[in-house]
């Protein structure tokens, strides 16, 4: 008896562990989740999103 309610009780505990685990979007900053309209300078030169050019 004691045996199955060890098990059943790792078994919530890894269930739930699954259900709520990181999101991959925990793994970028807030910054670096951010979407520009366009990735372009006015003289079409592709900048990066999230560097201090990107105005």
């Amino acid at each position: 008896m004691r045996r199955s309610l060890s098990l059943l009780l790792g078994s919530l505990i890894a269930f739930a562990v699954l259900l709520t685990g990181a999101s991959p979007s925990w793994a970028y900053p807030f910054w670096a989740q951010q979407n520009y309209a366009s990735p372009r300078e006015a003289t079409g030169k592709i900048v990066c999103a999230n560097c201090h050019l990107a105005k």
